[in-house]
């Protein structure tokens, strides 16, 4: 094997894998309770702009069809992440605008945990350390969890 033949099969292997170093960013995201303020859309954009620019070269360039696979699902990726941290953030500023307005958004019903009869009632769920709303948005009930 040649070093341009080596050089290929590992740039053919590492991006290949990556599409799979996304899962647990995507993850991330959707379980993040605070809108992703850690997500930058600059970053992710620009990966994604830049896979989808590398599809356009195996297209027009190499005529590399599994490439352009490979390099869609990396976009595709990194727009999922970006769609993603859009939709948290939206659903954590809808949720912080009505506490500031002094409205309660609508609690999950979580079962309160188990008390012994000496120990003074709880009320649950506000004293909950990390309570969970729900946030009505167009026709769906979207459950966010708020710091």
């Amino acid at each position: 094997m040649t070093s341009a033949e080596i050089a290929l099969a590992l740039f053919a292997l590492c991006n290949s894998v990556r599409v799979f170093a996304y899962v647990p960013q995507i993850i991330a995201v959707a379980r993040d309770p605070g809108g992703a303020s850690a997500i930058s859309y600059t970053t992710w954009g620009l990966f994604a702009i830049s896979h989808v620019s590398t599809v356009a070269y195996a297209v027009m360039v190499v005529d590399d069809w599994r490439m352009v696979a490979v390099f869609t699902a990396n976009a595709l990726c990194c727009m999922l992440i970006v769609a993603l941290t859009a939709w948290k953030r939206a659903l954590f500023a809808a949720a912080q605008k009505l506490v500031a307005n002094g409205k309660h958004p609508v609690l999950h019903n979580h079962a309160p945990a188990k008390q012994s009869n000496d120990e003074p009632e709880l009320d649950w769920p506000s004293t909950a350390a990390r309570p969970r709303y729900r946030v009505v948005a167009g026709s769906k009930d979207l459950a966010i969890g708020l710091r």
